[in-house]
């Protein structure tokens, strides 16, 4: 696999925090960024993210911990960033796209 997009790297200690945060197993990046052909006048930022499975570790819960780590994303990156996560995916051809092109930017390598 390709190192991770300059606008992904420069931020990835960031990043990093914000998954432990909010218990994140895995986040990946789509879409223009993961492509290459990220304009930045116009594009957002596309995340998939995998939460624990138990949400009673933290104080979010599932919808609280997705819409916080997308707002914290937003302020990392100072742009519009959209995160989907992995298990709320039920078209195949969305699953596709994202076996295709998805980048990895975290995998927790340990029990948080």
């Amino acid at each position: 696999m390709d190192a991770l997009p300059p606008l992904i790297a420069g931020k990835l200690p960031e990043v990093r925090a914000l998954c432990e945060k909010y218990h994140v197993k895995r986040l990946g990046v789509f879409g223009s960024v993961a492509k290459g052909t990220f304009d930045p006048e116009r594009s957002d930022i596309d995340f998939v993210v995998e939460f624990d499975e138990d949400p009673t570790n933290t104080r979010y819960g599932w919808g609280g911990r997705l819409l916080a780590i997308l707002s914290d994303l937003e302020n990392v990156f100072g742009r519009k960033v959209d995160v989907v996560e992995r298990r709320a995916i039920e078209n195949p051809y969305f699953h596709q796209v994202l076996a295709l092109t998805e980048r990895p930017v975290y995998e927790r390598t340990r029990a948080a």
